[in-house]
């Protein structure tokens, strides 16, 4: 074990002083064998430099393309083409399915498509996360379809404080009236019309 440890730190050191050392010694006839010994001593540096770059270069593409393909289901969702947007987002979930624009893109277009697990797609989304109007509506829209009393509450809460009372006010009175609940629809429609 001793020899092996030995021989291969000699051959670490051999390999190190060609690699480094001058180009051109008395074992080259002329400055081009020198720098293909050169090339050839430093074959192994340079593929895995050329191997981490293409990983690295490879990391940067999915998540360009995720982003690129995130963006193009936003914009095909607000033209109305719903099922195109899914194949969209689900494409782009493939790619990067833990970054944060794709995961609100995709409970998004889910609530847009009245879909029951956009529920389960909000819920498991980070809570410090800054939803637009946009988002704050389609999540109080499909909590108010197939979210439980705590869910519900909370996703038109947010919508009321940033400004959507009204709308607030027509979700509470829609599920009310789901609910059966008929002189709590009309009192939050009263409300929704003021």
């Amino acid at each position: 074990f001793r020899r092996l440890v030995s021989a291969t730190g000699k051959l670490f050191f051999r390999w190190w002083r060609e690699a480094t050392g001058p180009l051109q010694g008395n074992k080259h006839a002329s400055l081009i064998d020198a720098l293909l010994r050169r090339l050839w001593v430093l074959s192994p540096v340079i593929l895995l430099a050329l191997i981490l770059a293409g990983a690295l270069g490879f990391h940067l593409f999915l998540g360009w393309r995720a982003r690129d393909l995130t963006d193009k289901a936003l914009a095909s969702a607000e033209a109305g083409s719903l099922q195109f947007a899914r194949r969209q987002i689900a494409a782009a979930a493939s790619l990067r399915p833990d970054q944060p624009a794709v995961q609100r893109a995709s409970a998004l277009i889910e609530s847009r498509l009245g879909n029951p697990d956009a529920v389960r797609l909000w819920e498991g989304m980070d809570e410090s996360a800054v939803l637009t109007d946009d988002e704050l509506d389609a999540r109080a829209e499909i909590m108010t379809m197939h979210g439980d009393d705590g869910q519900f509450a909370v996703a038109v809460d947010a919508l009321a404080a940033q400004g959507g009372t009204g709308r607030a006010a027509e979700l509470r009175s829609r599920r009310s009236l789901r609910r059966g609940h008929l002189e709590g629809a009309i009192a939050q429609a009263r409300t929704a019309v003021s």
